[in-house]
């Protein structure tokens, strides 16, 4: 349709410049539009010198146009269906579609209307123009415009996640991630992204690999960011998306509404990407419906949320459907085929218009890994249950099933582009056998890489390359090679950051992955190539950000209705392919924006503690500490729950933080949850402090009670518990009415469906009666594990996880003790063949991605011929994802037999591996002086430049300086030359204090002989003191040492003297000496009990007045990973729920970050409408800050803005 309008708009500057045989006076002018007399109600058409001139409204409408007037740049704009068209009054350059043309006649205002010349308005719109001579009579036909519908194939794009700000929802979501990865064969044991800080360059740290959006962190429910993201979407041929989905009470389900939103007005299409898991298989929905419990329960739920998908979804104008049916997409997790064969036969109620849906469901092929060939699982063979069911099946991402290796050294297993290849081929077979149900789909992805989330609990990194691109483009070339086979096409995905597999525009990747989907799109659904349209990507971008700009504008008091209103048609133009009209109304929106610019004054305003203007209130030096309690003496012990989450387990509860990034977190739907805590000596106990739920005054526990250990029992303690506590009374604080002597206390909560959110439990002793030596937790030096290859027997074991896999010493999957489901108790006997005394076990078990624990267990000795459980050993009630069991025993036991213990009945039993230890040697571990590591501040070499005397292909030297301590990943060199230099570029001139050197392999071979660290000073290499070492042994594989004093420099360079047996080098590391809060010299407040800064009345004042750009500045300083949160004096509403989550405008930052060594810069965003600055936060101030760590430096900047 557009390359034909574009051809009949060439004709149209001929017809808009013919002269008729007409008088030069203007003469009256009748119109009709399909036969029908067009009524004008107040200014007539008319002619002059040849050419009939009309206004433009009454003509566009009477064709079913709509139009629109913009009265500060003097701009009309004529849009329907399809066509879009622009014109300015007295501006012969108009706009139509994707040609901008010239008139010899402009538009012109006449009597407060706007004429335009006939001809062109009327054949813009696609319509046939006739000139009857005799009656002065223009008769305009039109039939109903078309639009390049393609074939009957459909696409659409996935969408994960529910992502939020501070400024539009009161929280971030999944923008903010923390995981443990310490089970990852990497070498990185976590990852932290603390989505409030921000960069020099005003980047936040987002959780993704690739940059994050290239429009920067956004609301997902913010509509100017849907609407961005549903232009992209329009323009590169995808016909809609599949919103992540639970059930009707989840938050997803505002996402998906604010999606539909913007749908109905580009015409897109809206279904459910249904993760069944989150109803059926998780208790999530018991925190929205109490009565909902069993599995049945939920299956009959499953029914009621088809229902309301095909209602309030499906049954409406932008429902997701193939020919009338509604496409619903189960990820998985949720009911079995057989169940869902019931569901599907269930009777529901359909809108009109709509049939049965078709449900598809994700179903990948097992992958498995020999000797460098990886192979699948049979695609018939694997989905017939579903297809049996009337379920519709598709691939997902291919198994990443590769080990780590030097080319993925940051993966823990990863696929290579030829797996992907064959993973795509291995469905076709299916496909050709036409064994659909209804339709056959496909699922393209342009990578994966998890390193955003660490594999949400697992703890392992995995993925596959995007290489360049090349991996979604060879995805899309092979199915549209075979697209005769296929109905439906699914993208994996277009919005998950945190897993990498996001084709959204990226700071890294750009608008690459979109312009492959336009690409390919265009052909899958057989549609006319445009060729404006890769271009025309980069509009929807331009749109959101002057959206954005003019809601400041606005903010600042100019009036910026004609502005929003040019850059809403501009979007509606996008959306019709009109991208030359989008253009122009863009332009004219930014020279209102830049008009608004000259008429505004900026003024920056800081305020500081040394400029007089920022008050800064200390709680522990001005209003005193709390009375004495007694003696802390849970931090830091053993804890053992029957249920935490891999973002909050139990051990946050004792850790000394009390902040919401570092609470106990359990699942939701229980009865009851209880943490206990292994004080690890006798005390006499006095009272305790329990800070539950949310800094910011939700989810206090309703029902919590402390109980001791008594005679092998627990007894509830006097005077603390609690019944009907109000959530928002998060801090309990509790007196015992009598002392407790007892070496464990237990936690116990009956909020049941709530679940258990606890940031810190305190316990306090009587100081009266405590030895300061005894609180702190006994540290147990392992030495030898006694259990490695001893003899071992089971009452249960099967052939492919033998019991002798328990001590063979080996940490893995593939070297399990297995048993049947067919007894109530488990054991495994080991025989010491001899006596030992031990002090501490470790036991590892089920999978490594941290599935199958065990949910009981406990650890027997043979005492007097009877066996006895050693204490602080026993487990009960362990959470299924807590696979990693430390226990240090309560005393040292002396024995010639132990004995592991299980009572997990039909779930059975899977150990990796189980080790005791006697003590270790108290001389050994004096000789290991390790006090050098204290004075070591913060590592500088990691990720710098690196450059080196030479490097293998496979073993470049940037992998020195990786952060991985990996055999996969080292520096390798020739063996031609006498030494070896690598040297590191610090990007600055830095003070040098120590070395590690992780050199050969970690096994115990191979290591360097001969070192010396230089420093480059004055143009020349220098010996750094102290930098030398000669005849390191050849197993001595790890050197860590400080130089006897530091040296200042900006590249640090390390020459390895090895001759012929060249060099492997798996690290190296450079320090900074540690900074102090002593040797600060300027004022340093610690976040323990709280900081309150106010800012100066006289300034607060005027800024309150006006709007305002603001940053916070300052340095912290931690010696361990320090979580703090800043709040705000806020008198904004909170936002509306979103499922179960509140969110709190007040809420300025919540950062969990790295320990610091040295005095580090942080920068946090800060939002005009959610600062009131009138005094009213705690302690009369208009900012708190709390949390573990000191900070100093303490800064705030304002960019005020006013109209001239």
């Amino acid at each position: 349709m557009k390359r034909i309008l574009a051809v009949s708009l060439t004709i149209v500057m001929a017809f808009s410049t013919m002269m008729f045989t007409v008088a030069a006076q203007e003469e009256a002018v009748s119109v009709t539009v399909n036969g029908k007399q067009v009524v004008f109600p107040d200014e007539q058409p008319y002619m002059q010198n040849g050419r009939v001139m009309v206004p433009v409204r009454f003509v566009s409408e009477e064709l079913g146009a709509e139009v629109a007037w913009f009265e500060e740049t003097k701009t009309v704009t004529v849009m329907d269906e399809t066509s879009a068209a622009a014109l300015t009054v007295d501006v012969a350059e108009v706009t139509a579609n994707n040609q901008t043309l010239t008139l010899d006649v402009s538009p012109v205002s006449r009597n407060n209307r706007t004429y335009v010349p006939l001809r062109f308005v009327s054949e813009a719109l696609g319509a046939q123009v006739d000139w009857e001579q005799g009656s002065n009579t223009v008769s305009i036909t039109r039939s109903a415009p078309t639009t390049d519908e393609g074939n009957n194939k459909k696409i659409y794009a996935l969408y994960h996640g529910f992502r939020r700000t501070r400024e539009h929802d009161g929280d971030l979501a999944t923008w903010n991630q923390y995981a443990d990865s310490s089970k990852s064969a990497t070498g990185r044991d976590h990852i932290n992204f603390s989505a409030d800080l921000i960069d020099e360059e005003g980047i936040h740290q987002l959780a993704n690999v690739n940059g994050g959006p290239i429009v920067g962190m956004q609301s997902e429910i913010d509509p100017d960011y849907v609407e961005y993201k549903m232009l992209l979407a329009k323009i590169a041929n995808i016909d809609g998306f599949m919103i992540d989905f639970g059930f009707p009470e989840y938050g997803n389900t505002v996402l998906t509404k604010a999606f539909m939103e913007q749908a109905r007005k580009y015409d897109m299409e809206i279904g459910a990407d249904w993760c069944d898991g989150w109803l059926v298989d998780y208790d999530w929905i018991k925190g929205y419906r109490p009565e909902i419990q069993t599995r049945e329960d939920k299956l009959k739920y499953f029914e009621t949320s088809v229902q309301f998908l095909l209602d309030e979804v499906y049954g409406t104008e932008t429902g997701a459907n193939l020919n009338g049916h509604p496409v619903i997409f189960l990820f998985g997790g949720g009911p079995n085929a057989t169940e869902m064969k019931n569901i599907i036969q269930a009777e529901y109620t359909y809108p009109e218009g709509l049939q049965e849906p078709y449900y598809i469901r994700r179903t990948g092929l097992s992958g498995t890994y020999n000797n460098g060939t990886v192979t699948f699982s049979d695609a018939a063979q694997t989905t017939q249950d579903w297809r049996n069911a009337g379920v519709d099946v598709h691939q997902w991402i291919v198994p990443r099933v590769r080990p780590m290796d030097d080319v993925y050294p940051y993966f823990d297993n990863y696929a290579s582009f030829e797996d992907v290849k064959n993973y795509a081929q291995a469905y076709k077979a299916l496909w050709e056998s036409n064994q659909k149900v209804n339709v056959n789909t496909a699922v393209v992805t342009p990578g994966f890489d998890n390193r955003g989330c660490a594999g949400w609990g697992s703890g392992k990194f995995h993925g596959f390359d995007r290489e360049d691109g090349e991996v979604y483009r060879w995805q899309w070339d092979y199915y549209n090679q075979n697209k005769n086979l296929i109905d439906v096409m699914f993208i994996a995905s277009w919005s998950d950051f945190t897993e990498g597999h996001e084709i959204e525009p990226t700071v890294k990747n750009g608008y690459r992955e979109l312009e492959t989907t336009l690409e390919y799109a265009t052909m899958f659904r057989e549609k006319e190539t445009d060729e404006h349209a890769k271009e025309a990507l980069k509009i929807p971008q331009k749109i959101f950000e002057a959206k954005k700009y003019t809601q400041k504008l606005g903010n600042i008091g100019f009036d910026t209705a004609d502005m929003a209103g040019l850059l809403d048609t501009a979007a509606l133009s996008v959306s019709k392919g009109a991208y030359a009209v989008a253009n122009a109304l863009i332009a004219q929106a930014e020279q209102l924006q830049k008009d608004c610019e000259d008429n505004m004054e900026v003024e920056t305003v800081t305020v500081s503690v040394p400029a007089g203007n920022l008050k800064v209130l200390s709680y522990e030096e001005e209003t005193g500490d709390d009375p004495a309690k007694g003696i802390e003496v849970a931090n830091g012990k053993p804890v053992s729950t029957n249920d935490d989450l891999a973002e909050g387990r139990a051990k946050n509860a004792v850790d000394g933080v009390i902040a919401d990034s570092s609470r106990w977190i359990s699942s939701q739907g229980k009865d009851s949850y209880w943490l206990d805590i292994d004080l690890q000596n006798e005390f006499v106990l006095i009272g305790a402090d329990l800070y539950t739920g949310k800094m910011d005054g939700t989810y206090g526990l309703r029902d919590v009670k402390l109980q001791s250990y008594q005679d092998d029992d627990w007894v509830d303690i006097p005077g603390a518990s609690v019944t009907g506590n109000d959530e928002t009374n998060t801090d309990l604080f509790w007196t015992f009415d009598e002392s407790v002597t007892t070496s464990k206390v237990r936690i116990v909560c009956n909020d049941g469906a709530i679940g258990v959110r606890l940031r810190e439990i305190k316990v306090y002793a009587d100081p009266n009666l405590t030895d300061p030596a005894s609180v702190k937790p006994r540290e147990v030096l392992k030495g030898k594990n006694v259990v490695k290859n001893k003899s071992v027997k089971t009452n249960d074991a099967v052939s492919t996880g033998p019991i002798s896999n328990l001590v063979d010493g080996v940490i893995a999957d593939d070297s399990r003790w297995i048993s049947s489901q067919n007894n109530n108790t488990y054991w495994a006997e080991i025989d010491l063949a001899g006596e030992y005394t031990v002090v501490a076990a470790d036991v590892y078990t089920g999978k490594d991605d941290g599935s199958w624990a065990l949910e009981t267990a406990k650890l027997e000795y043979l005492k007097d011929g009877d066996w006895a459980t050693v204490p602080g050993t026993e487990t009960v009630g362990n959470s299924k994802t807590n696979t990693d069991l430390h226990w240090t025993f309560s005393n040292p036991i002396t024995t010639t037999k132990l004995r592991f213990v299980s009572d997990d009945g039909s779930r059975g039993v899977r150990v990796r591996e189980l080790m005791v230890y006697e003590a270790g040697n108290p001389e050994d571990a004096a000789a290991e002086d390790t006090s050098f590591l204290e004075r070591r501040g913060k590592e500088l070499a990691q990720g710098k430049p690196v450059t080196a005397s030479g490097e293998l292909k496979h073993g470049k030297a940037e992998k020195a300086v990786d952060g991985l301590d990996s055999d996969s990943s080292m520096w390798l060199t020739k063996t031609d030359a006498d030494s070896y230099w690598l040297e590191v570029d610090l990007q600055g001139t830095r003070q040098v204090m120590g070395a590690d050197i992780y050199s050969g392999m970690s096994n115990g071979t191979w290591a360097v002989e001969n070192v010396q660290v230089q420093y480059w000073q004055d143009g020349t290499w220098q010996n750094v003191p102290g930098g030398k070492i000669e005849g390191n042994p050849k197993s001595n594989t790890e050197l860590r040492w400080n130089f006897n004093r530091p040296v200042t420099a900006e590249k640090i360079r390390f020459v390895f003297r090895d001759g012929a047996r060249g060099v492997k080098l798996r690290e190296v590391k450079l320090y900074e000496e540690r900074a102090s809060v002593e040797s600060s010299d300027v004022p340093v407040y610690n976040m323990g009990k709280g900081i309150y800064l106010t800012i100066d009345e006289s300034v607060a004042a005027k800024l309150r007045e006006n709007y305002f750009d603001a940053m916070l500045y300052m340095q912290y300083l931690g010696d361990t990973d320090q979580t703090f949160k800043v709040t705000a004096d806020c008198n904004r509403p909170l936002p509306e729920k979103i499922g179960s989550t509140q969110g709190d405008f007040s809420v300025v930052a919540d950062i969990r970050q790295e320990i610091t060594y040295g005095w580090e810069q942080c920068r946090v965003q800060m939002f005009r409408d959610n600062l009131a600055l009138e005094h009213k936060a705690e302690q009369n101030s208009d900012f708190v800050i709390k949390g573990t760590g000191n900070l100093r430096n303490i800064e705030m900047q304002f960019q005020v803005y006013k109209k001239k």
